[in-house]
This record gives structure tokens, C-alpha cells and sequence, in this order.
């Protein structure tokens, strides 16, 4: 007998903590109500998707849908500050909003478009950057620099050969820059454009140039990442600059070698505001020609 009373208190006992529990979440959902409401844009009156919406003060919040609705659902009666947000729209807030009991709340928000500040960004290279303090890969020789190259036959291309970069052969003047082709190299006197400065075409292009070295004053040689002020050429830029004359009056000079005559002559006037310089080469080969 006194196994079945214990049976029958056993499930006495069960009994009434369910039904204190439901009287419990019962209680609790009489004093649980729900916010509803729409989102729209200020200007367009469209209805907005994503906007977030939450309760201050507290971890609840809903996302409105494709019809710019939300829900929020099982809100303790009580009286809360609700906000919008949405990137790139002014933040809209409701106060005093109340909620009630077992009653569902609507609220509408009307969301204005707003320009987005950002805080200052700057760049600046790592320590494996391949940017330097001058990107342009540039090399420059003087007049002694150029003097002082030995090269064949008193010409300025052949001069240059020796410069890191620049690729020839022994039989033409021309000469490539990494692996391009030789119209890919810009060449400029005294900011003027040469176009084809070679003689003796039939013999790879151009056994020799039309330019006088000793009528030079530098060369500067720039072999990638030079300005977009030199034109859309691939290779390289070779400028080249004459020679000033360095003192008062005049001076004129001959020469005559194996390959060519030449003569220069250069001087200043009216008091050092002006100069001249002449100059002119002959090939003493026949095919050569005048220069």
C-alpha cells in the first residue's frame, strides 16, 4: 500500500509543477508586448530593406524586409527609445514609445539620405615596397662622362652602349632598351624629336647617327617609368642636350678621324645674351655622305 502512495504523490508533485510553470510563462506573457512598423525613404517614399531597428537600453532589434517591415517581438511592457539606421541615412530615433501588455505597438520611421564623413586616410610605402624617392629609372652622363667612353667612330649612340639596359650589335648605331624595339626609344635634341638620325640605313638600320659628339653637353638616358610628357613611347626616352659655350668670343675647332672630318664652331654675342654653335661632319666613306 505504501508503494502505491508514494506512486500517487510522485505524480501529485509533477502535476503541480507544470501548472505552476504554465501559470508562470502565463504570467509572464501577460506582461510581454511586440513592436511592428515600416521603414521608408524620406525622398522616394520607398519602403527600405535592411534598416536596423532597436530598442535602447536593451539586446533587442529586427532587420526590416524587401517591404521595409520589421517586427519585435516579446518587448516587456514598458515605455523605450527606439532608432533607425542605415549606412549613408541620418540616424532616426523614437522616444517615449510605450509598450503595453499582450498589445502589439506600431511605429513608422521616414529615413533622410546624408553625406558619409570619413575619417583621413594615408598611404604610405612598406618596408617591401618597390616604390622609391624617384620612381623614373634615369641615368645621366656629362660632357666629360661621354669624352671619357671609349667608342667607335665618334659617335654619341655607341657612346651609350655601355649603360646598363640598352642592348646593340656591333655593326649598327641603333641600339634597343630591355628587349623592345628600337623606334620604342624616344630621342629628343634639345627637346626637338629626331626620328631616323642614321646614316648608312643598310647596314642594320644605321651604321652611324647624324649627331656630332662633340657637339654634346650630356646625355640623360631614361629607361622606364618616365612622364607621361614624353609621349606614349615603351622603351625609353634619350635626350640629349647640346653644349653652351663657357666663355666669351668664339671658338672653332676641326677634326679629322678614320671614320669622319668634322668642324664645330660655337661663341657668344651682344655682351653674353646670346650664342651660336655650328656644326658639321662628313663621313670619309663614300656612302656616307654629307651630315
Amino acid at each position: 500500500m505504501s508503494k502505491h502512495l508514494k506512486l500517487f504523490a510522485h505524480c501529485l508533485i509533477t502535476l503541480c509543477a507544470i501548472s505552476t510553470q504554465a501559470f508562470a510563462d502565463e504570467t509572464v506573457n501577460a506582461k510581454l508586448g511586440q513592436i511592428h512598423g515600416t521603414v521608408i525613404e524620406h525622398k522616394s517614399r520607398a519602403p527600405m530593406l535592411g534598416v536596423y531597428i532597436r530598442v535602447l537600453g536593451s539586446r533587442l532589434g529586427a532587420v526590416t524586409d524587401g517591404e521595409g517591415k520589421f517586427v519585435i517581438a516579446r518587448v516587456p511592457a514598458g515605455t523605450y527609445t527606439l532608432e533607425a539606421s542605415h549606412l549613408g541615412y541620418e540616424k532616426q530615433q523614437r522616444e517615449q514609445f510605450t509598450v503595453r501588455a499582450d498589445s502589439s505597438a506600431h511605429v513608422a520611421f521616414e529615413l533622410i539620405a546624408t553625406d558619409v564623413s570619413l575619417n583621413e586616410i594615408v598611404v604610405t610605402p612598406g618596408s617591401f615596397s618597390i616604390m622609391r624617392d624617384e620612381p623614373v629609372t634615369q641615368q645621366a652622363l656629362s660632357r666629360e662622362d661621354i669624352q671619357s667612353l671609349p667608342h667607335f667612330g665618334e659617335d654619341i649612340y655607341r657612346a651609350i652602349k655601355r649603360l646598363p639596359g640598352i642592348a646593340s650589335n656591333d655593326y649598327s648605331a641603333r641600339f634597343t632598351v630591355r628587349g623592345g624595339e628600337h623606334n620604342e626609344v624616344l630621342v629628343l635634341l634639345d627637346g626637338l624629336e629626331l626620328y631616323e638620325p642614321f646614316h648608312l640605313k643598310d647596314i642594320y638600320g644605321g651604321a652611324f647617327s647624324i649627331v656630332d659628339v662633340q657637339a654634346i653637353g650630356g646625355v640623360t638616358l631614361m629607361t622606364g617609368g618616365f612622364p607621361a610628357e614624353f609621349g606614349n613611347r615603351l622603351s625609353g626616352v634619350f635626350n640629349l642636350a647640346s653644349v653652351s659655350p663657357q666663355s666669351s668670343g668664339s671658338r672653332t675647332a676641326v677634326g679629322l678621324s678614320l671614320m669622319n672630318a668634322r668642324a664645330m664652331s660655337e661663341g657668344k654675342f651682344a655682351g653674353d645674351r646670346g650664342q651660336w654653335l655650328v656644326s658639321a661632319r662628313r663621313g670619309t666613306l663614300s656612302e656616307c655622305g654629307d651630315e
